[in-house]
């Protein structure tokens, strides 16, 4: 049993109530009864009763009840109480769903969806694309069409990795991740 800071008493977790153990339990399935129930994307997404939100942690109003019932207090910063006695500024902003499609279009998003080649992220809106293959080459990301090749020569996030070749040690991954251009860049400390 886990005690949560601020909760009033204890929090009863169940096994795979969150994605990180579900992936898990989900895999001890599969060797067990050959299926996995917990395959999942990713979806991030909000909690936010009134349709405003903020992705942003430092614009984020709050998200319960009568936070959600006039505008001017949900939007208001000024505001030093929430209904949980907290200010509401404390609590997280609001989760965006990527998805990796073909084009801006209903049909197309939703095949991304299908494919589970979805990632989660909470404020900025960064870029990630992640490939696992048995076999890419060390230059993979160098390649002009590199994305091209990585769909050629193994999968995209969501999908599964074939069984391991003979004399495959392990899987390699190409990863592409791209900070929100409307993010200040913090220096490197020297």
């Amino acid at each position: 049993m886990e005690t949560l800071v601020g909760y009033p008493g204890p929090a009863h977790f169940m096994k795979g109530g969150y994605i990180r153990q579900a992936y898990d339990v989900g895999q001890e399935f599969q060797q067990k009864i050959g299926a996995n129930p917990f395959k999942y994307g990713i979806e991030a997404g909000t909690d936010y009763h009134s349709g405003i939100s903020s992705t942003g942690e430092d614009n984020y109003p709050g998200s319960h009840g009568n936070q959600d019932s006039d505008p001017k207090f949900v939007l208001s910063t000024a505001v030093k109480e929430g209904f949980s006695g907290e200010p509401p500024i404390t609590f997280a902003g609001q989760c965006l769903t990527g998805a990796w499609a073909e084009e801006n279009t209903r049909e197309s998003i939703f095949a991304a969806f299908k494919r589970k080649e979805t990632f989660g992220t909470s404020g900025n809106r960064i870029q990630v694309r992640l490939f696992g293959s048995w076999n890419y080459p060390a230059d993979l990301i160098k390649q002009p069409n590199w994305v091209k090749a990585a769909y050629d020569g193994g999968g995209p996030m969501g999908s599964d990795l074939p069984a391991a070749p003979s004399g495959a040690k392990a899987p390699n991954f190409a990863v592409y991740a791209l900070k929100d251009p409307r993010t200040r860049s913090i220096p490197t400390p020297t």
